[in-house]
């Protein structure tokens, strides 16, 4: 594990974090998501008050810096999305036009399905754009 915490740039190198995604509106990264599966990305339903329209929005993974672009990355329209409607903590779901190949620097997040219970004061982390231009 990595043993820095927060807004230490020795977090952010390439292949880190490959499910992290960045969701552009028009162009301009809105927010983070998570790529959950190879056509799939999920992020908060709060990102899409600007648009709920598919054809607006391209996903970018593999990315490493909002501030420039770097080989490893792609980019893809999405063709649907869903937005969860109930209340409270709403999530977002798109579907990516094709399917990215998957690399060092591009995969989707292991998920756990069988419903384990962890302890408190187990480590884990949060990642994300954050408010900065770093990655």
């Amino acid at each position: 594990l990595n043993t820095r915490i927060g807004g230490n740039s020795s977090l952010v190198s390439s292949g880190v974090w490959p499910w992290m995604a960045s969701l552009q509106f028009n162009g301009s990264h809105v927010c983070g998501g998570t790529l959950i599966a190879e056509r799939f990305v999920m992020s908060s339903a709060s990102c899409f008050t600007r648009s709920k329209n598919a054809s607006d929005w391209t996903v970018i993974l593999g990315r490493l810096n909002q501030n420039s672009s770097n080989p490893n990355e792609v980019s893809i329209k999405v063709v649907n999305l869903t937005i969860s409607n109930t209340t409270g903590n709403n999530i977002a779901v798109l579907q990516l036009a094709v399917a990215p190949n998957l690399t060092n620097f591009i995969q989707p997040i292991c998920v756990d399905m069988e419903g384990n219970t962890f302890s408190a004061n187990t480590q884990c982390w949060a990642a994300g754009w954050g408010s900065g231009s770093g990655g």
